[in-house]
């Protein structure tokens, strides 16, 4: 594979491969490329099993869209946990994701950060506090972070672009879509002023258990 994104994303690709066995796969043959140059017998002896290790041999027609897609605009990165602009407080959680899609600024995601999340359905007092806390943390030069849902998550975004400073926002989609789509212009307005981040590649719909893993990730940025 010529593109060392191919490799990466075909370990991405690759179902029943998640955080945990990505982890351990790299952990015993270095690099994606030489876990894909393996043999399936070879994977099966650190711990897949036989199917994600026959699994990782076959092609993913996905691959090249999740390439033609990052190469469509410049604000579209692949960040590995190998590149330098990977978060360092990211690689501190259990199980961090060992590769992101951001859609923005990726420089923004070493910067001191702070999280707001809550309620989906927030009262109006509820709503004016989290954009008031969104507002006031950016100012005084926090990065805020939080997860583009409705109500508290959305609020604390909108103050943190009304004060002029910088916002996060993680989703459990692909970047190629946003959920909610109500929130659409506000995820356009985030890409301009920060940046929005996911582990999950171009196409992936929104599911229950993506957020919960979302979660991890906005208390491991912050």
């Amino acid at each position: 594979m010529t593109d060392p994104r191919r490799a990466w994303l075909q370990l991405l690709r690759t179902p029943g491969l998640g955080p945990v066995r990505m982890s351990r796969l790299l952990e015993a043959f270095g690099t994606p490329q030489r876990a894909l140059e393996a043999s399936a017998a070879d994977r099966e002896q650190v711990g897949l099993p036989r199917s994600v290790a026959t699994a990782l041999d076959q092609p993913h027609d996905a691959i090249t869209a999740d390439i033609e897609w990052l190469d469509a605009a410049a604000n579209r990165h692949l960040i590995t946990r190998e590149d330098p602009r990977y978060p360092p407080r990211l690689r501190e959680i259990p199980n961090p994701p060992p590769v992101l899609f951001a859609l923005g600024d990726p420089e923004v995601l070493s910067l001191p950060q702070i999280a707001i999340v809550g309620s989906r359905s927030p009262t109006p007092q509820g709503a004016e506090h989290a954009f008031g806390f969104g507002r006031s943390l950016a100012a005084r030069g926090l990065t805020v972070t939080s997860g583009l849902a409705l109500g508290v998550d959305g609020q604390a975004h909108r103050g943190a672009l009304a004060a002029g400073g910088l916002t996060v926002a993680v989703c459990g989609t692909g970047l190629d879509r946003v959920y909610p789509a109500a929130h659409r212009d506000l995820a356009h307005a985030i890409a301009e002023e920060g940046v929005l981040l996911s582990e999950w590649p171009p196409g992936t719909p929104p599911k229950a258990e993506h957020f919960p893993r979302r979660n991890r990730i906005i208390s491991g940025l912050s």
